[in-house]
């Protein structure tokens, strides 16, 4: 098995899907964690320190101040509990540089009177706020979860599960903007989620006040530049990777389609893991989604607010229709994913037998790489952001299985697992580990220490036996079209060199060594040839010795 990161915090085996920190289920317990500084505000928060909880302890005599939970956008934020209503609160704080800035500060009471007014079970709800011994600042609905930001970080968000969040962060945007108030930093850090899976959006301390709480707050006595309600003329405030473009160009201009923009952008990332980039691609062409949610991201990116969504709430109509004739996701399902310990994890290659009966599956190509991961109450394969989930009780066997002997002589072996879908049976087959090139002896023994994995976990969650033979593998059927691809042309080149040789050999003059030229003879006459047979009596042939 591929040696696994821990947590930090509690021990527990990380996932290969973890970016970094801490595990889901810590994440979790931690709850409320500070907002990352917006940049207009983090070089004025740059030299100061938040004070710990027992500093507080006389500015707010009615609080227990708990924790210093994080800094957010405008200073810190802690964890209290009301004393008098034995409730646990967040109590944000003003640094003192800050507070001393005179637009700054109202800034912050538009912000509070804002929220205050506000009633929605995804927006956090105001209690208090004021001002003590110099320090602003307001008590508001503690949110005992994470932030978006968090789970991104934490791992790859499937689809479906960002489904499940945006539709919630439509009907809070939309309420805060029937009621006259543009958000303008909608960012993962600002998306809060409870252990429920429910969406509470957090941070309205950017708010651009519009309408009749304009002259809702003109009639109190608050002074507002006709050309920029709510904000100082000119002012560039907003997070910029998520701020509409005409945050930066017209900032007195902005209305409530910025803040469409900004969620197009977080529903961009949340399905791609990425920001949208200068030369804007469809979401589909990088992960595997519904191509009928290219239109409804791409739309809220628009440029020209004229052409985005004129309402929020028709995002959410888009997406719902998109849903239409599948089961609605759970409301928990970003933090189910999240309560279930991981058990082993592990790179592996992934296939099918139907795939292996193709043609390119006579290759095996393609040969999808991804993450197989064993979680207390399921097995989890994860490719890019497309995740396929068998839950222990929709399992039907796991064992070893191999290709015939033609296709593969090394009779390398897989993980096989069947299950139930939808009333069908489906079968996977895995090749854990990490490498390209394995013996077949890596492979049966990756696949066997899976089989061993899977079968104790499922034991301890279900007490049920999972049945599979790991004793032999199960031959599956292959296309033998790949072999055959493979060896034809070997077997072409055999029979052009063997007619080759054969055209050589019929063709082929026997060879004679070459002899220097010599001048013909003449026959003997008659009476010479007599007389060299048979020579005079005294006479002495050439070379007689006498």
């Amino acid at each position: 098995m591929s040696d696994l990161k821990t947590c930090p915090r509690c021990g527990a085996p990380l996932s290969a899907e973890t970016a970094e920190g801490l595990c889901r289920a810590c994440l979790l317990k931690l709850g409320l964690e500070g907002n990352s500084l917006p940049s207009t505000a983090a070089p004025m928060l740059a030299g100061w320190t938040p004070p710990e909880p027992a500093e507080l302890k006389s500015r707010f005599p009615d609080l227990e101040i708990l924790q210093l939970i994080g800094r957010g956008g405008m200073g810190a934020v802690y964890k209290a509990r009301q004393k008098k209503l034995d409730r646990l609160v967040a109590v944000k704080i003003l640094p003192p540089g800050i507070g001393a800035d005179p637009a700054f500060a109202d800034r912050f009471a538009r912000e509070a009177q804002a929220l205050a007014r506000l009633r929605h079970p995804s927006i956090v709800t105001i209690h208090e706020f004021g001002q003590t011994e110099g320090l602003f600042f307001f008590v508001m609905e503690y949110v005992d979860g994470v932030n978006l930001r968090q789970l991104l970080n934490a791992g790859r968000m499937a689809p479906r599960e960002a489904l499940a969040i945006v539709p919630q962060i439509c009907d809070a945007l939309q309420y805060a903007h029937d009621h006259g108030i543009v958000h303008r930093d909608i960012k993962p850090e600002n998306i809060l989620l409870d252990r429920r899976g429910h969406v509470t959006v957090a941070d309205f301390g950017l708010a651009k006040i519009v309408g009749r709480e304009t002259s809702a707050l003109s009639a109190a006595g608050q002074s507002e530049s006709p050309s920029a309600p709510g904000t100082e003329a000119g002012q560039v405030v907003g997070t910029p990777h998520y701020m509409a473009p005409e945050q930066v160009a017209h900032p007195a201009e902005v209305d409530h389609r910025a803040d469409i923009y900004s969620l197009g952008v977080v529903f961009y990332q949340m399905l791609t893991g990425e920001l949208p980039g200068k030369h804007l691609q469809a979401p589909s062409t990088k992960v595997v989604i519904d191509v009928r949610l290219d239109e409804i991201v791409l739309r809220a990116l628009e440029q020209d607010p004229q052409r985005r969504y004129q309402q929020v709430s028709e995002v959410k109509t888009r997406i719902m229709e998109t849903m239409t004739g599948s089961s609605p996701p759970a409301q928990d399902a970003p933090l189910k994913a999240l309560q279930a310990p991981l058990k082993i994890s592990s790179r592996a290659y992934f296939t099918t037998p139907q795939h292996l009966a193709t043609f390119f599956g006579g290759f095996w190509w393609p040969r999808i790489a991804g993450e197989l991961a064993l979680y207390d109450d399921r097995l989890l394969f994860s490719r890019g952001w497309e995740r396929t989930e068998i839950p222990f009780a929709s399992l039907k066997d796991v064992g070893l299985a191999r290709c015939p002997r033609w296709m593969s002589p090394a009779r390398h072996q897989f993980l096989s697992v069947s299950y139930d879908e939808g009333g069908q049976r489906k079968t996977l087959l895995f090749m854990p580990g990490p490498a390209w090139f394995r013996t077949a002896e890596d492979t049966r023994q990756q696949a066997a220490e899976w089989i061993v994995a899977i079968r104790e976990t499922v034991k301890a969650a279900t007490g049920k036996d999972v049945p599979g033979d790991i004793r032999e593998p199960a031959v599956v059927p292959a296309s033998p079209w790949g072999t055959l691809a493979v060896l034809a042309p070997l077997l072409l080149i055999a029979v052009f060199l063997i007619w080759q040789f054969v055209a050589l050999r019929g063709s082929a003059a026997p060879i004679h060594p070459t002899l220097p030229p010599q001048a013909p003879q003449q026959a003997p006459l008659p009476a010479a040839q007599e007389k060299l047979n048979h020579p005079a009596e005294g006479e002495k042939r050439n070379g007689d010795t006498g």
